[in-house]
């Protein structure tokens, strides 16, 4: 985290992002290693993009900030400006599909199972069975959508899983990097021990990193979105035509070296990663 920190603002708001979900889904995903590899998928990087997505954000977006086309997901600055561009472009999708505007959770469903994905899981039925709608999802990510005794979990209850791992990066790593967006005052985050919540421990003072403009994207595509039957507060779940070509864009299978939400390890550790600028 402390490696990385200042990159994941600077493109945060570059891009114009949640700094603090910045940092939760790159918690999440990688814990802060920006060369980690999955063992069962190409999924790589800080934000753990697989072959397909990262060729596709790189070419969309790449030339506005001088990312080279061949340059791998294994870079720190390209990585994290493709997080973050990819951030705001599920942000968009999912507002003008579900009827409101995302939630962190909805967004984190987008980044872990593809936008298209996501809007099937929040427009589906609540009690609907969660392993028969994503079969190839559930296969790989067995503690998402089944219970520790194997029983299969609800739409609604594989939502409360990702919210509760969300919540948890989240009042860490997140409540860090808002703090540091809004005071300039950096604060250091400690690993805690297996079972424990980490806790902000020191302040620290941030480098400030040097990162290339951007330039306005595109607005995402308009669509008609679908009503949500659980308020804007609420997970919209309802019934939805998810592409599994898009389900499957960000998919990654569960690795036994990261954390992610594909295991169900409470345990985080410090990054030793080296962010280059």
């Amino acid at each position: 985290w402390d490696n990385v920190k200042d990159l994941i603002l600077a493109a945060s708001k570059m891009v114009g992002v949640d700094p603090g979900l910045m940092a939760t889904m790159a918690s999440i995903e990688s814990t802060f290693r920006t060369k980690v590899k999955a063992d069962t998928s190409s999924a790589t990087g800080l934000y753990q993009f697989i072959d397909k997505t990262w060729k596709g954000m790189v070419a969309k977006y790449g030339a506005k900030y001088g990312i080279a086309p061949n340059t791998p997901p294994s870079d720190p600055r390209a990585n994290v400006l493709m997080g973050a561009e990819f951030l705001k472009e599920n942000s968009e999708y999912l507002s003008g599909r579900i009827g409101r505007q995302p939630t962190d959770n909805d967004l984190y469903l987008a980044h872990f199972m593809g936008k298209g994905g996501a809007v099937k899981l929040l427009t589906s039925s609540p009690t609907d069975n969660a392993p028969q709608i994503f079969p190839k999802q559930a296969a790989a990510n067995q503690s998402i959508f089944y219970t520790p005794s194997k029983v299969p979990r609800t739409i609604a209850q594989v939502y409360q899983e990702i919210d509760s791992r969300v919540s948890k990066h989240s009042k860490t790593y997140g409540m860090a990097a808002k703090e540091l967006a809004a005071t300039g005052k950096a604060v250091e985050v400690k690993a805690p021990a297996t079972g424990a919540e980490p806790g902000i421990v020191t302040e620290t003072k941030p480098t400030a990193p040097t990162l290339t403009p951007a330039s306005p994207t595109a607005s995402a595509d308009a669509e008609k979105p679908k009503a949500s039957n659980w308020g804007s507060a609420t997970p919209a779940i309802g019934g939805g035509n998810g592409n599994t070509q898009e389900i499957d864009t960000i998919f990654r299978a569960p690795r036994g070296d990261v954390q992610n939400t594909a295991t169900a390890t409470t345990t985080e550790t410090n990054n030793t990663a080296q962010a280059a600028v």
